[in-house]
Parts: structure tokens; sequence; C-alpha cells
């Protein structure tokens, strides 16, 4: 009785298709990982907006545009854990590792650290209105350094609106030209 079985070509052949199909889906498939993963930032975004809405209003921000504490923005943003956003994980994002910003967002409000970058928030707020930029997540950026200004950038951000802004560009995130062009 003979048995028949596959011979080393018919091996060869199948493993040399499966190896192609596969060649052919990973960048698919690591696109789709890479956006779920976006997906999830965003979402971590909107929830940290309702709840610094929230606090907001809670604190009877006497102006709509101003100061951040005037407008009843927390000094910083762990003021609304765990009260308003019971899981700390939503402060931070699932970004790829390696990337230059850490995993966490950025606020624009604060007084300490991005006034450099930006214009001080009270003038910048009350040019921008609505389309001020209050969070951001740069962590999904390939470039080594948001500095760099010839090199595309790629980031998120949600507005004093609500509004959710995916923003892939040449220019500078640490500017607000970036985030808002004139």
């Amino acid at each position: 009785m003979r048995h028949r079985g596959l011979t080393l070509v018919q091996l060869l052949v199948a493993i040399g298709t499966l190896a192609l199909l596969s060649a052919l889906l990973f960048p698919t498939i690591r696109g789709q990982v890479d956006k779920a993963k976006q997906k999830g930032c965003v979402s971590n975004l909107r929830q940290l907006h309702a709840a610094l809405m929230l606090y907001r209003e809670a604190q009877d921000g006497a102006v709509p545009y101003g100061r951040g504490e005037a407008m009843g923005l927390p000094p910083i943003m762990s003021m609304v854990y765990p009260s308003l956003v019971p899981d700390k994980h939503v402060f931070h994002c699932r970004a790829p590792s390696g990337n230059y910003a850490a995993k966490v967002f950025t606020q624009l409000w604060a007084v300490s650290g991005m006034d450099g970058l930006f214009p001080p928030w009270p003038e910048y707020v009350n040019q921008y209105k609505e389309d001020a930029v209050l969070l951001v997540d740069m962590n999904h950026d390939p470039a080594e350094h948001p500095r760099l200004e010839y090199v595309t950038h790629y980031g998120i951000a949600i507005y004093l609106g609500g509004q959710v802004r995916v923003v892939h560009r040449v220019g500078t995130p640490t500017e607000r030209t970036w985030w808002n062009p004139e």
C-alpha cells in the first residue's frame, strides 16, 4: 500500500504562498491596530473634556474665556481624579512605544510649561474661543522631536468646544498656528 503525501515542492509552494499573503496583510493589520489605539485616545480625550466641563460647572467659572482658574479649569488635570474620572488609565494614551512624548495628554491652559511655546492662555483663548485647544495627544507622532518644523507631525487635540481634531501636517505642533491655522 502506497501512502500519498505532499512532495517537497508542494510543501515549499504552500509555505511561500502563506508567506506572501502574510506579507501583504501585515501592513493592513498594523494600520488597523494603530487606528484602534488612536480611537482609544480620542475616547479618553472626550472623557477628560466631559470631566473638565463638569469641574468647570462645579467651580462656577466666572468668565467663558480668560485665565484658566477664572474659567473654572483645574490647575492640574489630576484634580478631576477620582471624583470625575474614576479610571486613572483615561489620563494615558496607549500609543506606540518609543515616541518622544510621554504617553500622557498635555494640558494647554496651565501656567507653567506651555506659555513659552504658546501665547499666554488668556490671549490665546480670547482669540480662538471654542476653537482653543485644551488637551493634546502627541503620542502617535512618528517624528523624533515636536520642534522639527520641516517634518510632518501627527497629533490629536480636543478643543474647548468639545470637538476632536486629528491633525497631520508639516510644521511645529508646539506652536498654535499648527493647531489653529489662520
